[in-house]
């Protein structure tokens, strides 16, 4: 059995939400979805990764080292997301800088032009040292 994304994202959201039912709730699926993707894994990888023994289930060791590639596996897909948006997102929005008087004129108004270009739907307010708007 080939080792599916999605089953080591139900891992990560049962840690985080403590259980079957919130992680369920998360990901907008039932818990016997959850249950049967886990068992998908754990048969997948060969190992057992939840300890259900108890009156609540645990990581086991394996599970706690499974889940921390997973983490960095939904890390590294938030940051090709990220990265993939940054091309196409606008900024937008109201940017307040404040600087001494001399700053403003030699740093950060030549630094704004290159800034507008790129975003114009970014407004600048402009506030030197002793207190003036620009």
């Amino acid at each position: 059995m080939a080792l599916n994304w999605n089953d080591l994202a139900i891992l990560i959201e049962l840690e985080r939400g403590g259980g079957a039912k919130a992680a369920a709730k998360t990901l907008g699926t039932s818990h016997q979805t959850v249950t049967r993707q886990l068992r998908n894994l754990e048969a997948s990888l060969g190992l057992r990764l939840i300890d259900t023994s108890g009156r609540h289930w645990t990581l086991t060791t394996k599970g706690q080292e499974v889940l921390k590639f997973a983490r960095r596996m939904e890390d590294h897909a938030l940051e090709v997301e990220r990265f993939s948006h940054a091309e196409t997102e606008a900024f937008t929005g109201r940017v307040g800088i404040s600087s001494v008087a001399w700053g403003i004129e030699l740093i950060v108004l030549p630094a704004l032009a290159e800034v507008r270009a790129q975003h114009p739907k970014i407004t600048f307010d402009l506030i030197s040292a002793d207190g003036q708007k620009s």
